[in-house]
């Protein structure tokens, strides 16, 4: 039996409008109404994330910013952070400001950028929720440190980005792509499969026990930790080869699909 479902946000329980279906509110509440744990995670701003989480009504942490944050919202504290070290954000952002690419930082309730531009107008577009602030010179914004950062430019150029970030030879942490367009960098812990293992233990439930839905490469170690890994039908055909289940599309109740199949 299935006790906790861990589902992704963007592409995956949001459909292409960023609004959770009926279909997949009904499905969702059914599943706690039973027992299961149902929970986010997500690469989101923590704030962004507990506005969705209010909304399906949900009562137990969430995993937010790509596994670096287990959060609970009902005390608005976070249980786990795992913060890149300052000195590796400043590397990075030296890098990406003497390149003149486009750099987000976060904490809790906000994204900061050095100036407001096409990528930081595309991102907020994605980021329903969430507060984006221009401070100028991000190294001197003040920023202790970060749970994540991102790198946005063109798709053909996120490649060679990932070489160049590489070659800074940063110790301990994950370099991965979300969507085309983003590179995101982490604590090498702070991945979403990390900490839904450390999330199941929180409540002494085993791997065989976990259903973890998702779509895309920031996915990948939570679909691979999970008893039961889900890809979305749009999801990434990398992600689909890994995958013990292919659902239907975020377009097409996907999320709704597994609870109805697998938890009854």
């Amino acid at each position: 039996m299935y006790k906790l479902i861990a589902v992704d946000l963007d592409d995956t329980l949001l459909k292409d409008d960023l609004t959770i279906s009926d279909n997949n509110k009904k499905a969702i509440k059914k599943a706690i109404d039973k027992g299961v744990i149902f929970t986010l995670a997500t690469g989101r701003v923590t704030k962004s994330a507990v506005n969705i989480a209010k909304e399906l009504n949900l009562q137990v942490p969430i995993i937010t910013f790509q596994g670096a944050t287990i959060h609970n919202h009902m005390t608005s504290k976070n249980i786990i952070e795992e913060y890149l070290m300052v000195e590796d954000v400043y590397k990075i952002i030296d890098f990406a400001q003497l390149n003149n690419i486009h750099c987000n930082l976060y904490d809790n309730s906000c994204i900061y950028v050095a100036k407001e531009n096409k990528w930081s107008d595309y991102y907020r577009t994605l980021s329903k929720g969430s507060n984006l602030k221009a401070v100028g010179n991000l190294l001197d914004s003040g920023l202790k440190s970060t749970p994540k950062m991102i790198l946005i430019d063109e798709v053909e150029n996120i490649e060679k980005i990932r070489h160049e970030v590489e070659k800074l030879n940063i110790e301990n942490i994950n370099i991965f792509t979300s969507k085309p367009n983003f590179l995101e960098i982490t604590l090498a812990n702070a991945s979403k499969g990390h900490a839904l293992e450390r999330y199941a233990k929180m409540f002494n439930i085993k791997k065989e026990e976990v259903i973890a839905i998702g779509d895309s490469f920031n996915d990948l170690t939570m679909i691979g930790y999970a008893g039961l890994g889900v890809c979305m039908e749009n999801g990434k055909e990398d992600i689909k080869d890994i995958s013990d289940y292919i659902t239907l599309s975020n377009e097409n109740d996907g999320v709704a699909n597994v609870i109805e199949k697998f938890i009854f």
